[in-house]
């Protein structure tokens, strides 16, 4: 174990903490298809909401963990932050897992972890520098790439929410731009124009 350590590391940029026993708890009921209750901070909401789940699954996505379930009063699946859950409580009641259900499946069509309704074609043009970095990995099971003749690439994707592919090419800077949907050009160009108010520029 001492030269293997040595020899292999893994590293991620914003790994976020985990807490062990919430972790466990979790864990455990995904495994032994144990209904749980627990209270919910959404992003922008003020308080937390009380939510009743059947857990299907854990998912590591981007240095942090993800509990996916149906939620028993929306009547529908569900994809939970663990950071976020607070006060979790296995209740001792059992169910059975739609066997139709994968994880391969219920994150087809997402870039990250978040999905929408139906797919839509993306579009998104790297210059030659950003595209030696991109053609190195498969980013989406949907991915085509095209060759460009300046040394450049365009990637087309598949996504039902696709302002994370959107958050994405932002994060190359001038080294990509988003080609298409129309509407998802705006919101980047939205989004320059706030970058620009906020430097000053």
């Amino acid at each position: 174990p001492e030269d293997l350590s040595a020899s292999i590391s893994f590293r991620g940029m914003g790994n976020a903490a985990v807490d062990v026993a919430l972790f466990q708890a979790a864990s455990k009921a995904v495994l032994d298809c144990e209904e749980v209750g627990f209270d919910y901070q959404k992003l922008h909401a003020v308080t937390p909401e009380a939510r009743r789940v059947q857990p299907y699954h854990f998912a590591s996505v981007n240095g942090l963990w993800y509990l996916v379930g149906h939620d028993l009063d929306r009547q529908a699946m569900r994809t939970f932050a663990l950071p976020r859950i607070r006060n979790l409580e296995r209740t001792g009641r059992h169910f059975r897992r739609d066997p139709g259900f994968t994880p391969r499946r219920y994150f087809g069509d997402s870039l990250g972890v978040l999905r929408g309704d139906e797919p839509v074609v993306v579009r998104l043009a790297f210059d030659a520098y950003a595209a030696a970095f991109v053609r190195e990995r498969v980013w989406h099971d949907s991915q085509v790439i095209t060759e460009k003749t300046n040394g450049g690439i365009e990637l087309e994707l598949r996504l039902s929410f696709p302002d994370e592919a959107l958050r994405w090419a932002m994060s190359w800077g001038e080294h990509a731009c988003v080609v298409s949907p129309p509407e998802m050009v705006e919101r980047a160009r939205r989004t320059v124009k706030m970058m620009a108010a906020a430097y000053g520029v």
